[in-house]
């Protein structure tokens, strides 16, 4: 059954979640590429998984990277698209040599940086001021500004919302495509997906 919108699973750390992704019709799946995060994946790693993938685009997600070093670990891991720091990388989206999702959290988000966004996707995610899709939604000028942002960019919401909650937010933004994630195995092969299937079954068109 298609989704009423795209999907983008992050921070993917397993086959099994990588499975996963690309059976739901997946067109993003991430992985960290940040030594610092608890997701991180070794690259050798993630092209093991993807030789069991076909269909989404790998996407390398960055955090403090010179444009040179990431042009590189492009070439070198023929990644598809890379999610990068809207702070770093706002004007310089075009020096890098695959399509750009640029991250920029909720309470940074203004109307200069959508007029201004030069990227290919623009990723807006929760922070500590609006952590979820109920505080989000309940100020009006955060609100606005994000029906702007998806109205004028192809825009990627990372909001967590509970699982009742994500045909609102979809009806409500009209996002380019919203983001999930993976979790962990139970032991090497073995996942349980109750919940992610049930976060599937709410969007189906």
């Amino acid at each position: 059954m298609a989704s009423i919108t795209r999907l983008y699973f992050k921070d993917i750390t397993n086959l099994s979640d990588a499975r996963f992704a690309a059976a739901a019709d997946a067109d993003f799946v991430g992985f960290s590429f940040d030594p610092s995060s608890s997701n991180y994946v070794e690259p050798s790693r993630m092209m093991e998984m993807r030789g069991w993938l076909s269909g989404p685009q790998m996407v390398g997600n960055f955090n403090l990277i010179a444009p040179d070093e990431l042009n590189r670990e492009i070439a070198e891991y023929s990644l598809e698209a890379v999610e990068v720091p809207y702070e770093i990388y706002a004007g310089y989206a075009r020096s890098v040599h695959a399509p750009t999702i640029m991250r920029l959290k909720l309470s940074a988000l203004d109307q200069a940086g959508i007029r201004h966004f030069d990227g290919d996707y623009l990723l807006l995610h929760a922070d500590a001021l609006f952590p979820n899709w109920t505080l989000t939604k309940a100020n009006r000028q955060l609100f606005q500004l994000l029906q702007d942002a998806c109205a004028q960019t192809r825009c990627i919401i990372d909001i967590p919302a509970e699982t009742a909650q994500l045909r609102e937010m979809v009806a409500a933004l009209d996002p380019y495509a919203i983001c999930l994630y993976g979790g962990q195995e139970q032991r090497p092969g073995i996942r349980e997906f109750a919940d992610m299937q049930e976060k599937l079954e709410a969007l189906e068109d």
